[in-house]
């Protein structure tokens, strides 16, 4: 099995770390434009050897894993689909599923299958240098299908997920957007609130901030991931994420009325 793995980074480097010492992957080839960022990843083991160039090079893998910010996935999935040989199937990690399945539906032509996937697990850290070769052990990975997977690429997808020892569960797109939404993205809209609102009354009401102890540091922590990202995830999941928003302020609102 040849993988190849388009962004080094926390989650494309930890994947590739397991998958060789595990040898599940005969090779794993890193795939990005940073050259740097690039040679850490074979430094560190996570990958074997790596290409900065969408060419021919990529007609030998078998998988190709991307491990790109949600918006750009589709798109560089396409850039790769002339190289892929009959057979090949594309998967990811991104953070929403609808989207990106829809996406690469309208272009993925007969002969290779996209099988859809997000790994319930991550870090505030990024780049390569946060590589963590225990960071999907026992998390929930789930694997959704599209209509152009067929069931040899969504078993070959499994495989690999449990070879990184993680818990398969497959959803469809829909109702993995609506629950990641609910437990990932609104979390992450919250512990933002609090900071935003925490700077805010700090100015009117000095050394706020500097009372600051573990809760909220623990309530706030992931509000410290990457704002490119979370952009990202945002837009792509807009629909869901405003539901749930809406559900929660409902709830707000019941405990402001409760104690006025």
């Amino acid at each position: 099995m040849k993988v190849g793995i388009a962004g080094v980074g926390l989650l494309g480097s930890s994947m590739g770390y397991v998958l060789r010492k595990k040898k599940w992957a005969e090779k794993v080839v890193g795939i990005g434009r940073n050259e740097e960022r690039l040679k850490k990843a074979v430094d560190v083991g996570a990958i074997d050897t790596y290409t900065t160039k969408i060419d021919s090079s990529l007609t030998e893998l078998d998988i190709i894993i991307i491990a790109l910010p949600v918006e750009i996935i589709p798109k560089y999935a396409e850039s790769i689909l002339p190289f892929l040989k009959k057979g090949a199937i594309i998967t990811d990690v991104g953070s929403t599923k609808q989207y990106i399945t829809e996406e690469i539906e309208k272009i993925l032509p007969e002969g290779i299958y996209f099988v859809g996937g997000h790994p319930m697990a991550g870090s505030e850290k990024t780049g390569v240098e946060a590589m963590d070769p225990f960071l999907f052990e026992n998390a929930v990975y789930v694997v959704t299908k599209s209509k152009k997977s067929n069931n040899s690429a969504v078993d070959k997808i499994k495989e690999m997920v449990s070879v990184l020892d993680s818990n398969v569960i497959e959803m469809n797109v829909s109702a993995h957007d609506m629950s990641v939404a609910t437990i990932s993205h609104m979390p992450h809209i919250m512990a933002a609130a609090i900071v935003n609102a925490a700077g805010r009354i700090d100015k009117k009401s000095p050394n706020v901030l500097s009372l600051a102890a573990s809760g909220f540091r623990d309530t706030t922590r992931i509000a410290a991931g990457s704002p490119e990202i979370w952009r990202d995830i945002s837009i792509s999941n807009s629909e869901k994420i405003v539901e749930v928003i809406e559900i929660f302020e409902e709830e707000l609102k019941k405990f402001k009325e409760s104690i006025m």
